[in-house]
């Protein structure tokens, strides 16, 4: 169980609970509404692109995902060490919250500082570029197997598993630039009851 915890926390970022609803957009409701105008767009044209092989998109893609790791350890790190009071202080109300475990016991609805909050972002970042980015090495081995010329694959399964990694792109991007405000910005504030 422990071991659950312990890899299932990178993606806790979904589950921080926001009252103020900003969140949901940028998590969900942006990317959904990017990928069904990218999907919708697609399925108009005459011909679709190429999605792998040399020049297909997903290998063009797989070249821009193998950087990002990189790029959100090293905001985790500076978010982790930055020497900042106004980080450790809880962010401003309406107070996003997360639910953790210490020793084995959960505690309750934990109000979220900036450096957690931020941690847990770019954590998350981290963990979905790597998935999606394993992701494409997956579909480039199974690009040529009977099961993805099989009808039901190519009118069914193709569309949805494309869709899904189109929303998951999205996302990618949505928070990244929500990560991106919140340290050329927000980092740098300091909240009204701060000042008090």
């Amino acid at each position: 169980m422990a071991l659950l915890y312990i890899f299932s926390r990178p993606i806790f970022y979904l589950f921080i609970k926001d009252p103020s609803k900003e969140k949901k957009w940028i998590d969900w409701i942006l990317p959904f509404i990017s990928s069904s105008l990218i999907f919708l767009l697609l399925s108009l044209l005459s011909t679709m692109p190429t999605l792998i092989g040399e020049n297909g998109v997903l290998q063009n893609l797989k070249g821009f995902l193998q950087i990002m790791p990189g790029f959100y350890l090293t905001a985790l790190a500076a978010i982790a060490t930055f020497s900042n009071k106004t980080l450790d202080l809880a962010l401003p109300d309406p107070t996003p919250t997360i639910s953790i475990s210490y020793n084995g016991y959960k505690i309750k609805e934990m109000k979220l500082t900036r450096r957690r909050f931020l941690n847990y972002l770019f954590g998350y970042l981290t963990t979905l570029s790597l998935f999606l980015y394993f992701s494409i090495i997956i579909a480039e081995l199974f690009c040529g197997s009977y099961f993805t010329k099989n009808l039901w694959f190519q009118i069914l399964i193709k569309p949805v598993l494309s869709f899904v990694f189109l929303l998951f792109v999205f996302q990618m991007l949505s928070i990244t630039i929500f990560g991106l405000y919140q340290l050329c910005e927000r980092m740098h504030q300091v909240e009204t009851k701060e000042k008090e």
